[in-house]
C-alpha cells in the first residue's frame, strides 16, 4: 500500500514542498512492509550463498588473490602463485574486505562471500529506503526491491551471488548516485560528502569503472541548471581533491612496491577493456540489450520506458520526475560506455539495475496508488492492504518463481562441475582420514584457481601440506604421491599412468595413493 512521509531536512526553496504527510497511524506501515520483504530478500541474495563452490572465472582469481594476501599480510600489492598480480590489476578495497572476514570467521565459502552479500542486501535496503523516503511511495518501494532480486543481471553469477567486484561497485555507485541527487535536491555538504566517499569506494574497488558515472552527474546537473552553482561550491573541490589524493595515492603506492603495475592498469583496463577485446569478449553494441531482453531484466526492461516517460511527462510531485531524469541519464551514459567498450562481459551492466529497479517501483507504485487509496478511503485498511498484496503478488509471482529456479539450477550445476569441487574433497579428507595431511590437488585443466584457492584454505584451516598440479603438469606426479583429483576425465588421466589405491572418496571425487604400473 503506498503512503507518503514528510521529509527530513531542508529543501530547496527552487523545488516543491512535499505534500502532507499520512495519518500518524500509517507511519508504520514502511516497518511492517520492509519486515514482509526481509525473508524474500534472503531467500533471493543469501539462501544457499555459503554453500556454492568457488568459481574459476573470475570469483577464483580474486579468493586466491584474498587468501595469499591473508597469508603474506602484503596489504597494498595483490599476489597471485606467490608473485605479484599483474593480470587482475583492480584496486584491493573488496580483497581487503573479504581477508578481514577469512580472518573474523576463517576459511569458507560463507566467509569469503560475506562482503559481497552485505553490499547487495545493503542495496535492496538502500532502494526501499529512498523510494519510500524521497519518493513517497511504500508500494513503490516494495515493488522496487522485489524488482531487484528478481533481476538476473543483478541476481547470477559474477553479481551478487559471487564474491566478485560487481555487487560491492553497485553499493558504492548507486550510493554515489542517490546522494548527488539528494545533494542537488537539499544543497547539504553532507550529501556531497556521500558522493566522494562513495566514488572513493567505488574507485577502489573496481579502478576507472568506478567512475563511469561522473559524466552523468555532470549532464544531470545541467539538465538542472545546477552546474554554474555546483562549480561555486567549496565541497565540490574538497571532494575531487579527496578522490584524487586517496585514489591516485594508491596507484603511486602500488607502482613504487610493485613496478610496471601502471602499465599494466593501462594495457589491462584502458587499452585492453575499453579500447581492445581481452579473451575473445567481442560482441555488437546492441549485446547488452539483447542478453536484458532475453532474460537479465525481464519482463521490467518494457517496462523501464514506460516508467521513464510516466514519472518525467506527468509530474504530480517534482521530486519523482527529476529522479526519473538521473535515472535516465546514468543508464543511457552506463549503456554508451559499456556498448561501445570493444571488451564486452556480461556483468558490466549490473550497477544500472538498482536505479533501474527504483524508476519502473516507483512507477508501479504510482499507477496502483489511486485505486488503493480510493480503496482505503471506502473500505478502510484492511481492504486496502489486501488490495496491494494481490496487486504485488499479481504482478511479481511469475518473475519470483522463475529467479527462484534459476538460482535452483545455478546451485545445482555448481555442485556438479568437478573442476569446482576440490573444496569438497578437501573436507572429506580432513574428516574421514585427518592422519592424511600432505598431498597433492590435481586438476586436467590448464588454468583453475578455484582448486588453488581451496589447497591455501586447507593449510590455513586443517594445517595441511598442499601442493597443486594442473594438466600440462601430470608427468611431474610420481608413484608413492598422494593425489586428490574429481570428475571422470582427470580419473581416466591418472589411470592411464599409475595403478591407483583409493583413499577417500566423495561424490565426484577421489584421493588416491598412486603406485607403478605393472
Amino acid at each position: 500500500m503506498s503512503t507518503t512521509l514528510q521529509e527530513h531536512g531542508t529543501t530547496s526553496s527552487t523545488r516543491p514542498t512535499t505534500p502532507p504527510a499520512e495519518p500518524a497511524r500509517l507511519r508504520w506501515l514502511p516497518y511492517v512492509v520492509a519486515a514482509v520483504l526481509l525473508p524474500l530478500v534472503y531467500l533471493f541474495l543469501v539462501h544457499q550463498v555459503g554453500s556454492y563452490p568457488i568459481l574459476v572465472w573470475d570469483e577464483g582469481r580474486v579468493a586466491v588473490n584474498a587468501a595469499e594476501m591473508e597469508y603474506n599480510g602484503k596489504w597494498l600489492v595483490t599476489y597471485f602463485g606467490g608473485v605479484p598480480d599483474m593480470w587482475n590489476t583492480k584496486p584491493p578495497l573488496i580483497i581487503w574486505l573479504e581477508v578481514l572476514s577469512l580472518r573474523l570467521f576463517g576459511y569458507s565459502e560463507t566467509a569469503f562471500r560475506l562482503p559481497t552479500m552485505l553490499a547487495a542486501i545493503a542495496t535492496a535496503g538502500l532502494a526501499y529506503t529512498f523510494v519510500y523516503r524521497r519518493l513517497r511511495t511504500v508500494l513503490g518501494a516494495a515493488s522496487a526491491v522485489l524488482i531487484l532480486i528478481t533481476a538476473i543481471g543483478y541476481n547470477e553469477q559474477h553479481r551478487s551471488r559471487t564474491g566478485d567486484y560487481d555487487a560491492v561497485l553497485t553499493l558504492f555507485v548507486t550510493v554515489a548516485a542517490l546522494a548527488f541527487f539528494r545533494y542537488l535536491e537539499t544543497q547539504k555538504r553532507s550529501d556531497f560528502t556521500w558522493v566522494t566517499v562513495a566514488l572513493i569506494g567505488a574507485a577502489l574497488t573496481k579502478g576507472v569503472a568506478g567512475l563511469f558515472w561522473v559524466p552523468a552527474f555532470l549532464l544531470y546537473a545541467i539538465s538542472q541548471r545546477k552546474v554554474v552553482w555546483l562549480l561555486r561550491r567549496p565541497e565540490v573541490y574538497a571532494g575531487a581533491g579527496a578522490l584524487v589524493l586517496v585514489v591516485g595515492g594508491y596507484y603511486l603506492a602500488r607502482e613504487f612496491y610493485n613496478p610496471g603495475y601502471l602499465q599494466a592498469v593501462s594495457d589491462n583496463e584502458l587499452g585492453g577493456r575499453l579500447l581492445g577485446v581481452l579473451n575473445e569478449h567481442q560482441h555488437p553494441w546492441y549485446w547488452f540489450l539483447e542478453a536484458m531482453y532475453d532474460e537479465k531484466f525481464m519482463p521490467w526492461l518494457l517496462l523501464f520506458p514506460l516508467s521513464l516517460v510516466l514519472l518525467w511527462r506527468y509530474p504530480a510531485e517534482g521530486v519523482q520526475s527529476r529522479f526519473a531524469v538521473l535515472t535516465g541519464i546514468v543508464v543511457v551514459v552506463h549503456m554508451l560506455i559499456i556498448s561501445t567498450a570493444s571488451t564486452k562481459l556480461a556483468w558490466y551492466d549490473m550497477p544500472i539495475y538498482p536505479l533501474a529497479a527504483m524508476l519502473v517501483g516507483t512507477s508501479l507504485g504510482r499507477v496502483a496508488q489511486p485505486g488503493i487509496s480510493t480503496h482505503f478511503r471506502r473500505s478502510g485498511l484492511l481492504a486496502a492492504a489486501l488490495l496491494s498484496v494481490l496487486f504485488v503478488v499479481a504482478v511479481m509471482a511469475g518473475p519470483l518463481l522463475y529467479t527462484f529456479r534459476k538460482n535452483l539450477a545455478t546451485y545445482n550445476w555448481r555442485h556438479g562441475d568437478p573442476a569446482l569441487s576440490f573444496g569438497f574433497q578437501t573436507k572429506a579428507m580432513a574428516k574421514q582420514l585427518p592422519t592424511l595431511t600432505t598431498y597433492t590437488l590435481f586438476s586436467g585443466e590448464t588454468y583453475n584457481p578455484s582448486m588453488f584457492y581451496y589447497a591455501l584454505a586447507a593449510q590455513r584451516r586443517y594445517n595441511h601440506t598442499v601442493t597443486t598440479k594442473l594438466g600440462n603438469q601430470i608427468g611431474e606426479l610420481k608413484a608413492g604421491d598422494v593425489v586428490a583429483l574429481c570428475g571422470d576425465r582427470d580419473k581416466a588421466a591418472i589411470a592411464e599412468r599409475f595403478t591407483t589405491m583409493v583413499l577417500v572418496e566423495d561424490n565426484a571425487c577421489i584421493t588416491v595413493l598412486l603406485q607403478q604400473k605393472k
